[in-house]
């Protein structure tokens, strides 16, 4: 009954289900054994008793529930019903945050920043939004180490400072990047509806070396953003969005480290890239749905590996399907990877066929549908049926 955090220690899932998907609990007045392996890089930590809670995904909240006692390099306790188990240390925190620019002023966005306790090894990230501003729970009373990383494919720490906390909330303000000249990317523009108007109420999209920014615009249609890139030159796909009249418009362009004006863009095309699917174990059936623009949606072509779909929302809600075949509607298309927001890893026990009624050259659409059964590590037996339409 106290809001704390968690320094995890090993965590289990387990669910049983019968042939027909129906789930299976524990009988009444019995419980089970669970032994969870304490990892090897934290066992010098591992206190000798440690609470033990279960998910509760009706709070979305570890609840706790008994204890578990170290034996050997395992936790082992018992347990009343079956779900996510995990072996926790509370510890008391606070709310952190910090707001991240560059060298001028702009504002760093969806940049990845760690937090380490060097005390427990316990280090967890988060990303800035298209202001910069990060926040989130850490220790308290601890002396963390803050870093501030440079989008992937790049692996450097480009910036780092010590954090004293305290039980207060912190704000650490303001942190100026000094990025290196070479990849510090920074752009502006304005954003134009279908009558030259600047849209007040939309933003831009900017995706370059597997990264990518999201900005607003301002009451002028102007957007200013900042990029951290590997490279010094990149190819970089621009997408302006009208939220108010639903439409959006995407142009390749050719980026050099430093400033890049990409001058106006109009947003003057309508939005009709969608991921639609149900998910159905036994008789419940639950639907789904990203849509652009306030999803992303993305594609991915190999002749090795096939055509990979990708699509996310803020509201967690997340499906990534990759089906065989070459890029054309001729020919055999089959799902051979699948997995969504309700079981993140699953696999395929018989072919599922997909049909596809367009795959139109880049940056043209690929329209298609399945229905098929795949397996998860919650469900074993689940039915999807799914509509796509997406942008290449």
């Amino acid at each position: 009954n106290a809001e704390k955090i968690l320094q995890t220690f090993g965590m289990m899932g387990v669910e049983l289900f019968d042939n027909s998907g129906t789930a299976l609990q524990i009988a009444s007045g019995k419980t089970a054994k669970m032994s969870f392996p304490i990892p090897s890089s934290i066992s010098v930590n591992a206190p000798n008793s440690i609470p033990l809670g279960s998910f509760d995904p009706t709070t979305g909240m570890w609840k706790e529930e008994g204890s578990a006692t170290k034996q050997g390099s395992n936790y082992v306790g018992d347990v009343k019903h079956f779900s996510f188990w995990n072996c926790d240390v509370p510890n008391n925190y606070i709310q952190l945050d910090m707001t991240l620019t560059d060298n001028f002023g702009v504002p760093l966005a969806n940049n990845s920043v760690k937090i380490t306790n060097p005390a427990t090894g316990s280090f967890a990230y988060g990303y800035t939004n298209s202001a910069g501003f990060v926040s989130g729970y850490v220790p308290d009373n601890a002396i963390l180490t803050l870093e501030v990383l440079a989008p992937l494919p790049c692996t450097n720490v480009i910036h780092s400072q010590t954090v004293t906390t305290t039980s207060a909330n912190l704000s650490l303000g303001t942190i100026a990047i000094v990025v290196p000249a070479a990849n510090n990317y920074t752009f502006t523009g304005t954003v134009l509806d279908c009558s030259g108007n600047p849209v007040t109420s939309g933003f831009v999209s900017i995706s370059a070396n597997s990264s990518s920014i999201m900005v607003p615009t301002n009451s002028s249609g102007v957007f200013n953003a900042s990029m951290i890139l590997c490279a010094s030159t990149a190819t970089a796909s621009v997408t302006a969005y009208d939220l108010t009249a639903n439409v959006n418009d995407n142009v390749s362009v050719t980026i050099n480290s430093g400033a890049n004006n990409l001058g106006n863009l109009t947003a003057c095309l309508t939005i009709n890239a969608f991921i639609n699917w149900t998910s159905t174990v036994g008789t419940s059936s639950t639907n789904y749905s990203v849509t652009e623009p306030l999803s992303t949606i993305t594609s991915q072509y190999s002749p090795t590996s096939g055509t990979y779909i990708y699509g996310y929302s803020s509201g967690a809600v997340n499906v990534g399907f990759n089906f065989d075949g070459l890029d054309n509607t001729t020919g055999s298309h089959n799902i051979i990877s699948y997995y969504d927001n309700v079981d993140s890893i699953t696999t395929i026990p018989t072919p599922i066929p997909v049909t596809l009624t367009n795959y139109q050259p880049a940056p043209g659409y690929i329209e298609g549908s399945f229905t098929g059964i795949v397996s998860g590590t919650l469900y074993p037996v689940r039915t999807i049926t799914c509509t796509f339409r997406v942008k290449r």
